[in-house]
């Protein structure tokens, strides 16, 4: 007999965020394979290499010409950083029902419309995630 394994999903209750989202949750995929768990730590490296690289050294003060140069690298590196990020978040949030999957689309609305929200979801997500983990590595 084969094992069938299946995602392990669990619920994050958007009401957490908001009272008006009473009854709602976004299905959180929280043992995703090594693979997927290795993207989220490239696009995480990536974010933190960006930032050391355009840090500034204490006890300098930026000049106006440098911090308009430094937002605009940010602006351009954010551009293309955010959707790989919530491509991986559209994955780890549509292993659920088919009517609670997640699209890339629907995430750059929502960054749009409402980005604390999504910022948020993913915080909470990431923490649900390595909640799991570590818990897994307890037992």
């Amino acid at each position: 007999m084969k094992l069938l394994v299946t995602p392990t999903v669990q619920k994050l209750d958007l009401a957490e965020w908001n009272d008006s989202f009473k009854g709602q949750s976004l299905h959180v995929w929280v043992d995703p394979p090594r693979a997927l768990l290795e993207e989220r730590k490239s696009y995480s490296q990536m974010y933190w290499d960006f930032l050391k690289s355009n840090a500034v050294p204490e006890g300098q003060a930026e000049m106006q010409e440098q911090a308009k140069s430094r937002q605009e690298r940010e602006e351009a590196f954010l551009k293309d950083w955010n959707p790989m990020k919530w491509a991986f978040f559209a994955r780890l949030w549509s292993q659920g029902p088919q009517e609670t999957h997640w699209e890339l689309a629907e995430l750059i609305e929502l960054d749009q419309s409402n980005p604390r929200l999504l910022q948020w979801m993913i915080a909470r997500s990431n923490e649900m995630l390595d909640n799991y983990r570590g818990a897994e590595k307890k037992a």
